[in-house]
């Protein structure tokens, strides 16, 4: 028989089963919301031409961002890779002519550059001569596979069958970037060449071949930036070129000369530079463009504190949710025929892949 205490209860209420505390939901609540995944693998694609001084930089604001993120998060691991957009395959010309007569950029421009530059870590100078940058990109191709293939950056970050442009390969194995500092340990927004940041051009001295992944690639194209933009080097230079790769890379000289002679290595730079363009939204056509996850796409130089935030975000599954294209390029590079302005490009693409 039913207690006059039972008789009074709501009919919708188990007398057995507890009410719940005031403010949560119970964990069997079939109509509570989902709660969004955590996030702790990122794929960052880093679209950029080695000729581009805020492609340095924002290599560094990533580095740094990246840096802090996992000091945060010990966890979280990154996959950085770069593709090619070269912006000027007929350069040919002293740095400051290049910069300032063939792409017709104010003078004030090496001010705005030293300044970002010294926040991100980075000596620019404007001596020496420039050139065209696609040698530079056959070899940080190399660096991640061993065959040239027209696949995307992101996809050979572990074994795989490829299509090449004579046929099939298994591209190498995947490498991560390297763990985090120490909980506790302060990172800097100035201190973000973490990984072969320090190395000089033709400083490293040649050991056995490395595994080629996204790591490699990474230490190869911060040495190419460092000799280019601070050391003075010429970013077409075959001696300089052979130098920086044979010392990161470990491989023989004459390995990494076969790459720069190879017509097959310059044609898959070709048709990834135009994959590139045609995969990109509408206007945004500059570099550095940083896509994370297939799905976040960044435009320009981006703030190491914005970064962070928004890995956060991605993190909790709950990013920016902007599709603030504009019809200006951040400060970035671009191409003699694009624009040139002054703010940034967020975008999101949530129903499909870039």
């Amino acid at each position: 028989m039913a207690s006059i205490r039972d008789l009074l209860l709501p009919i919708d209420v188990d007398p057995i089963k507890p009410k719940p505390r005031e403010g949560k939901v119970p964990a069997d609540d079939v109509n509570a919301p989902p709660q969004p995944s955590l996030t702790s693998r990122f794929t960052i694609e880093i679209i950029l031409d080695t000729i581009c001084p805020f492609c340095y930089i924002g290599l560094n604001n990533l580095n740094t961002a990246i840096a802090i993120h996992q000091t945060q998060h010990p966890e979280a691991v990154f996959d950085v890779t770069c593709s090619p957009l070269v912006l000027a395959p007929s350069a040919s010309y002293d740095k400051l002519s290049y910069y300032t007569e063939y792409m017709g950029l104010p003078s004030d421009r090496y001010a705005v550059w030293t300044e970002y530059g010294t926040e991100a870590g980075i000596n620019f100078s404007w001596k020496g001569r420039t050139g065209n940058s696609r040698d530079s990109h056959k070899l940080l191709r190399f660096a991640l596979e061993s065959t040239p293939t027209v696949t995307r950056s992101v996809t050979v970050t572990q074994p795989r069958q490829t299509t090449t442009l004579t046929g099939t390969s298994t591209a190498a194995s995947n490498m991560t970037l390297p763990p985090p500092n120490p909980p506790g340990q302060a990172v800097s927004y100035q201190t973000s060449m973490r990984h072969a940041s320090a190395i000089s051009a033709g400083s490293v001295v040649p050991s056995s071949p490395k595994t080629r992944g996204p790591a490699l690639q990474m230490r190869l194209l911060e040495a190419i930036f460092k000799g280019y933009h601070e050391l003075d080097r010429d970013l077409s230079e075959r001696q300089f070129l052979v130098e920086t790769a044979v010392g990161v890379t470990g491989f023989a000289a004459r390995d990494i000369e076969a790459v720069l002679d190879s017509d097959e290595w310059g044609r898959a730079i070709d048709m990834l530079c135009a994959e590139v363009r045609r995969r990109l939204p509408t206007p945004i056509i500059a570099v550095p463009t940083i896509i994370v996850n297939g799905k976040w796409l960044y435009g320009g130089r981006q703030p190491v504190e914005y970064l962070v935030a928004e890995f956060e975000r991605i993190r909790l599954g709950q990013p920016r949710n902007t599709k603030a294209a504009t019809n200006t390029v951040p400060e970035s590079g671009v191409g003699r025929t694009g624009v040139d302005g002054s703010r940034g490009v967020t975008m999101s693409m949530p129903d499909e892949s870039i």
